[in-house]
């Protein structure tokens, strides 16, 4: 948006995550894990949801983990290719960590939902994720895995369907013994889950030309849980100045079958350090014995890239169910920086900034829905990129308007939040301008009017939900006057931003109106 008065140019720029009649013919001989080196030191067992919560506690700790195995989609790149340690994960209460070690044999022979105990050492992993000149510095949790507790060993056994589809399966050796003659079994298929994952993900994004990378054969479709989001996505949102890159999955559930359809696109799904626990999804059997796939709950946690902002730039987009959104910015020295994000009065929004190697610096919840959500005057400790995340607490989807200050930018204060047929009393700082809010939908009509209380000559200014001014420079009358906007038939639905200041920057008082037609 292009900020202007008559007497002064200030520019804004705007650039607005059954079986029947199974048998075994013959037994294939058992695989055992390789016996490690044996550590003076115990594991410590610790649960998904306490890594998910201080990851950097139990940083370079022996751990012993618990969970269902889940296969990672692989990174395929028609170029140089860039990947994290992590291989395969770990899944329990709905959160994935990423594992490392003995994935060969696992992927091999373990089917989906296993459940495995292993131990390992924490680690923090920092390097490029991705394909070619696409890679981008990414931060992985894992588990450095050097021993397989249970199960041991892994034995390869065939069953079959009474569709004489077969499938594959591993057991132990004393289950294995334990098998009936004529056991009627219904196999557990893998399903479209949507897990949050444990900090640390692989972001990537395919190179023009190349191929839309497809998961190896059994793998779960995985979106949001794993070091290698799915490729293949589709906009979720659409704004005229910025296009946000968005996921969609689609599950569906054939006979023996469970997949996640994306939409053509690209995407970007990235994980934060809080995650948003939801039921994994469930396995239901026919009366056949055909397996049917039912997805319970969608992605979580999926962070929506929306590029880069600068300083005094309002910028704004729809919020998904379980969406967040991250907004890139750089500064060249250090720097005090303050964020004021107004939402839907449905959204208790959640501010973070991360710094470049993905390290959380503030977490901010403290404004009531309805209300702005600020951080003011934080000090970040150094040149470089930086990174702001906006998220609902409880999920839930509305719609937002964003600004971020510098401490030596004009001063631009976020007032409040209106209603329609609101008024609100108010007084102007010397050299300030005022942002005032209300969430319309297309097709209303609204009035703005500003009356001031004093000898003052006041200015307006309309923004619509991408930020975009689009009432133009409102100062028809002269001090002590009001100015308006009348009757403006609002064309999108979203958080518009009212813009009041004082022509010749002096102080003000003044009553800000908003009428519905």
């Amino acid at each position: 948006m292009c900020l202007n008065k008559v007497r002064r140019s200030i520019l804004i720029v705007c650039c607005i995550v059954g079986l029947a009649a199974c048998r075994i013919d013959d037994l294939p001989p058992t695989v055992s894990v390789p016996t490690p080196e044996t550590t003076a030191v115990q594991p410590n067992p610790v649960s998904h949801a306490a890594l998910a919560a201080d990851p950097y506690g139990y940083q370079d700790t022996y751990l012993q983990l618990t969970g269902e195995f889940s296969k990672v989609p692989q990174l395929i790149c028609g170029t140089s290719r860039h990947a994290s340690p992590a291989g395969w994960g770990l899944t329990a209460d709905s959160l994935m960590a990423l594992a490392d070690g003995y994935g060969s044999q696992l992927n091999a022979l373990a089917p989906q939902r296993l459940m495995i105990t292993a131990n390992g050492w924490w680690r923090q992993w920092q390097g490029l994720v991705g394909c070619g000149k696409t890679a981008t510095m990414q931060t992985v949790w894992y588990l450095e895995v050097d021993e397989i507790v249970s199960p041991n060993p892994l034995v390869q056994v065939t069953l079959t369907r009474a569709s004489g589809e077969a499938i594959s399966a591993a057991v132990t050796a004393p289950e294995m013994e334990e098998v009936p003659a004529q056991p009627t079994q219904t196999p557990e298929i893998p399903t479209a889950t949507a897990a949050a994952t444990l900090p640390g993900i692989e972001t990537v994004e395919p190179e023009a030309g190349t191929g839309t990378p497809t998961p190896d054969s059994g793998a779960s479709p995985i979106s949001g849980t794993a070091g290698t989001p799915t490729i293949g996505a589709t906009s979720s949102l659409t704004p005229t100045r910025r296009t946000g890159l968005g996921v969609t999955l689609t599950a569906t559930a054939a006979p023996g079958t469970a997949t996640a359809t994306p939409a053509a696109g690209t995407g970007t799904a990235t994980p934060l350090p809080t995650n948003t626990m939801t039921p994994l999804p469930t396995v239901t059997t026919a009366a056949a014995g055909a397996p049917t796939a039912t997805a319970t709950s969608p992605a979580v946690n999926l962070v929506v890239n929306q590029g880069p902002v600068v300083e005094t730039e309002m910028v704004g987009a729809p919020l998904a169910p379980n969406q967040t959104h991250s907004w890139d910015f750089t500064i060249d020295s250090s720097a005090v920086i303050t964020v004021n994000v107004a939402a839907s009065s449905s959204l208790d929004i959640v501010i973070s900034i991360f710094n470049q190697q993905g390290t959380p610096i503030i977490q901010q919840n403290i404004a009531a829905p309805g209300q702005i959500e600020r951080i003011s005057a934080l000090q970040l400790p150094s040149p470089g990129d930086y990174q702001i995340t906006i998220r609902a607490a409880q999920g839930n989807s509305g719609h937002y308007a964003m600004m971020f200050l510098l401490q030596d930018s004009y001063n631009f204060v976020g007032k409040g939040i209106l209603s329609l047929n609101e008024e609100a009393n108010s007084t102007l700082e010397a050299s300030s301008d005022h942002f005032w809010f209300f969430e319309g939908q297309a097709g209303d009509i609204v009035s703005i009017v500003a009356i001031p209380e004093d000898s003052s000559n006041l200015f307006l200014e309309l923004y619509d939900p991408d930020g975009e001014e689009i009432s133009g420079f409102v100062n028809d009358h002269p001090g002590g006057q009001q100015e308006q906007i009348s009757q403006f038939t609002l064309p999108d639905a979203g958080i518009y931003s009212i813009r009041i200041g004082e022509y010749d920057f002096a102080e003000s008082s003044y009553q800000i109106r908003l009428l519905a037609e």
